[in-house]
């Protein structure tokens, strides 16, 4: 670091004579040396472009166990104009094939926070390999603001089913983090989107993905708000399986105390194709239900 003269330090870094040393060793054949150089540059803050430079190299190199220390050690390190030097480095590990790699870039891109965004979502956009998304998804559900949570939305929007209920799991955490107003605005969002792309689901099969992500993030946000529309797709027989199913299951989260649910989940048990007729029965488990249902349910 440099010493100001009021005896305070400036952010940026001067590599000395010692860390130039620890730098090289990053190029060394012996992958402990490697490892151990990674593991003091993030220690020490070592922020100056040559050794983002070299770890960044290292990462592209591809050995794992050096790789997973190289990123640690830029989630340290990387802020401000060394991001976009770090990003690519981090990039490529979250689409590695060790499952190690993929979690030390996952949180590397988390430690750089907002800055990790705009990346993420671009490398998001093009990217078709289901594990590399996953990760990718992970990090904008842990970071970023309305742009991070727009870009989650997009990745719903695809005609495997399981993929976009795999996308609604990385909002998971973004929404049991937010504040109120936050789940408000993330509330009339999903509902409005959903309203505008459930008749698709229903007339030709389209935006299913995206309508069973939709309705999972609801049941996510826990808020009885979400009680008519949920209702509204589980009850629609004219919507495709997996979207009512959806339905059914997120109420299990939002009904606590709605007896009309509780009554909507019975008739479903009574009437609904089977594997509905058992998720009616499973969400009605989790839910006080009024004693007038009894003898339905008996």
């Amino acid at each position: 670091m440099q010493k100001s003269a009021a005896g305070g330090y400036h952010s940026a870094w001067v590599a000395g004579p010692e860390t130039r040393k620890i730098v090289a060793l990053l190029g060394s054949e012996a992958h402990e040396r490697q490892i151990a150089a990674a593991i003091v540059l993030g220690e020490i803050g070592a922020r100056d472009a040559a050794a983002l430079d070299a770890l960044a190299a290292v990462v592209a190199r591809g050995i794992p166990p050096v790789q997973r220390h190289a990123l640690d050690a830029l989630g340290r390190l990387a802020s401000g104009v060394g991001v976009r030097r770090a990003m690519p480095a981090v990039l490529v590990g979250l689409a590695a094939r060790d499952e190690a790699v993929r979690r030390a870039a996952v949180d590397a891109a988390i430690a750089i926070g907002d800055e990790a965004v705009g990346p993420v979502r671009a490398r998001l956009s093009a990217s078709t390999d289901p594990i590399e998304r996953r990760a990718l998804e992970e990090v904008l559900g842990r970071v970023g603001g309305k742009d991070a949570f727009q870009a989650l939305l997009a990745a719903l929007d695809t005609p495997d089913v399981e993929a976009a209920r795999a996308a609604a799991l990385a909002v998971r955490q973004r929404v049991k983090e937010a504040s109120g107003r936050e789940k408000a605005a993330y509330l009339a969002e999903i509902t409005k989107m959903l309203k505008a792309r459930g008749s698709q689901a229903r007339k030709s099969g389209q935006a299913v993905g995206l309508v069973c992500g939709g309705l999972k993030i609801l049941g996510y946000l826990e808020d009885p708000a979400a009680v008519p529309t949920l209702l509204a797709f589980a009850r629609d027989g004219k919507q495709p399986t997996p979207v009512r199913e959806e339905a059914i299951v997120a109420l299990r989260f939002t009904a606590r105390g709605k007896t009309a649910a509780a009554a909507a989940l019975v008739e479903l048990a009574e009437r609904a194709p089977p594997e509905l007729a058992r998720a009616a029965l499973y969400s009605l488990a989790s839910l006080e239900v009024p004693p007038a249902l009894a003898p339905q349910l008996r």
